[in-house]
């Protein structure tokens, strides 16, 4: 089903509540998620709402000729940012996973990479996780891929996976910030622990 920009997390919240028994996920770009879509996402995860997100962040509007993202780092020109963002005119990147691992009702948040063999196999593993998560009724499960966009970044694709690796990287760790159930699930006397790293 397709949702309006950003919505994806409302539309996936009714469906599975209706249909319990589906295997619900959304996929979304970092302009789709964490700017039109940031009050979706943060409440359904903060509900723990049963269905996995992968989350897509190149750091900017892809398919809508490279505009600057809430992802978009300190210095990266993109269409709406020629000179490069500054944090005095358009704020600092949102860490969507770190902002979401703040609150109690995720039950797997995860950030990878797809730039070499071994971090697409490690990336497939989290998604894999983020579904069981949801199969066994755990709450929301979100993998964030940082993903190229050599057209928009202006690199050949070589090129765009080295940036990868060599910038967004230091902004975006890679790492599993949570695997757990969601609080709600928690025995009483747990769910204080559930902002601490599993």
């Amino acid at each position: 089903m397709q949702a309006a920009h950003g919505r994806g997390p409302a539309v996936a919240t009714g469906i599975k509540r209706v249909h319990p028994d589906s295997v619900v996920f959304t996929y979304q770009g970092d302009g789709d998620l964490a700017s039109i879509g940031m009050a979706e996402i943060v409440h359904a995860a903060s509900r723990g709402e049963n269905f996995t997100v992968i989350f897509i962040n190149n750091a900017v509007f892809g398919m809508t000729q490279g505009q600057m993202a809430p992802t978009t780092l300190i210095g990266q020109k993109t269409t709406t940012s020629p000179r490069g963002r500054t944090a005095a005119e358009a704020g600092w990147p949102i860490r969507i996973c770190e902002l979401l691992d703040t609150l109690e009702g995720p039950a797997y948040i995860a950030r990878e990479a797809l730039t070499t063999p071994p971090r697409i196999r490690s990336a497939k593993k989290s998604i894999r996780r983020a579904f069981e998560a949801q199969l066994a009724g755990e709450g929301f499960g979100i993998v964030e891929l940082l993903s190229t966009c050599p057209t928009w970044w202006g690199m050949d694709p070589l090129e765009a996976i080295r940036h990868i690796d060599d910038t967004m990287v230091e902004h975006y760790p890679l790492r599993v910030f949570r695997d757990r159930p969601a609080a709600h699930d928690r025995p009483a006397g747990q769910q204080e622990e559930a902002g601490s790293d599993a």
